[in-house]
């Protein structure tokens, strides 16, 4: 299925049967994954939002108003609203415990997810906070690419950064992180498969031209999923960086990118959402990757108009009645509903820089009673 909208699409995620998705319009929108029927509109940010996650019933997004805001998606309202970022908020997390964010503003933030309290702010990076992803095991670490071209592991208990990924020249624009491996891709037109362990380089691959640089990277079993600037999504063996398959529908930037139960998804700065092949093909190219046909499945175009109407004019308010009391900001956060519906690795990895951990105050936040538990 593909969905088209009016917006480009910044961020997306797939869990359980839902989508979700955040534009440049200031918008989250909820879908039904099977029939791409919308769920939900979340309103309440002042700009593009750059980033979202969710857990079963709760998710955070970051956005260029320097705000992250907590959602509960059974009912569509925000719940928490976290200030204290001084640039755009470009990555979120939610871990066990703690909201994670990076910014624009070079720092990582721990929130307390029950109170919405900023806990610390962890400083080390010298670029933009690209992305954020947790580690493995108790949800303790976790993983920042930056613009500097570096990866840090930090463990929020001791507020210690563990261990530094070093070796791209260029500012870092997509990283991933599963099991063992981590793999980036930056500007320096380089993609680097990482030891989790060691922090050492097991392979570098160059790509072709500066189009091909992916935006956005998944690695699955032996296969890298590359979301390019030009709009093509290249399948690549993990191992040896051959292009296995390519997949072209997009016309611009794919800034996001999800495989998801032999689905590939992509959001496109095209404005466009597309969900990719059926269980039978994605397993094939994740088992044996071998070079049979590859194809889109679309069985049914959904316009705007079918599910996500005028995204200028929202849907009619939420039963819940937006944010809940002491809840958002002065521009509350509202929803609509769709009419239908420390280096301690190995002597290559050591990192000079210092590390400053500072406790942010709390006058500066804006909790809210309820929290994101």
């Amino acid at each position: 299925n593909n969905i088209y909208s009016r917006s480009p699409v910044n961020a997306l995620q797939v869990r359980d049967d839902r989508l979700l998705v955040g534009f440049s319009d200031s918008t989250v929108r909820l879908f039904d994954r099977a029939s791409g029927i919308r769920m939900w509109t979340l309103e309440g940010h002042g700009g593009p939002v750059n980033c979202l996650h969710s857990s079963k019933t709760r998710m955070v997004t970051g956005s260029d108003d320097k705000m992250i805001k907590g959602w509960d998606m059974r009912e569509g309202r925000c719940l928490l609203t976290l200030e204290g970022h001084i640039a755009p908020v470009l990555c979120v997390r939610l871990s066990d415990r703690h909201i994670l964010s990076g910014g624009r503003d070079h720092t990582i933030k721990v929130w307390d997810k029950s109170t919405g309290y900023c806990l610390r702010t962890l400083r080390g990076h010298t670029g933009r906070i690209v992305d954020l992803q947790l580690g493995a095991g108790s949800g303790s670490q976790f993983y920042t690419s930056s613009t500097d071209g570096t990866i840090k592991l930090w463990d929020v208990r001791s507020e210690n950064r563990i261990r530094s990924y070093k070796g791209h020249k260029k500012a870092i624009v997509s990283f991933h992180h599963e099991e063992a491996t981590l793999i980036s891709a930056a500007d320096d037109g380089t993609i680097k498969s990482w030891d989790c362990a060691t922090g050492k380089c097991s392979l570098t691959l160059r790509v072709g031209s500066e189009r091909e640089i992916p935006q956005s990277i998944r690695i699955r079993n032996d296969l890298l999923f590359c979301g390019e600037a030009s709009g093509t999504i290249r399948i690549r063996e993990a191992s040896t960086g051959t292009p296995v398959r390519l997949l072209e529908g997009h016309a611009s930037r794919v800034a996001a990118l999800q495989v998801e139960d032999f689905e590939i998804w992509s959001g496109s700065s095209d404005s466009t959402v597309r969900r990719w092949s059926t269980e039978d093909e994605v397993r094939i190219l994740l088992e044996r990757m071998k070079t049979e046909e590859f194809e889109v499945v679309d069985n049914s175009v959904l316009s705007s108009n079918t599910f996500t109407g005028d995204l200028t004019s929202p849907g009619p308010a939420s039963p819940s009645g937006g944010a809940p009391s002491g809840g958002a900001p002065s521009s509350a956060a509202t929803s609509s509903v769709a009419p239908s519906a420390v280096d301690a690795g190995s002597s290559s990895c050591r990192d000079s820089g210092s590390l400053a951990a500072v406790t942010v105050p709390s006058s500066s936040m804006t909790p809210l009673a309820s929290g994101l538990s």
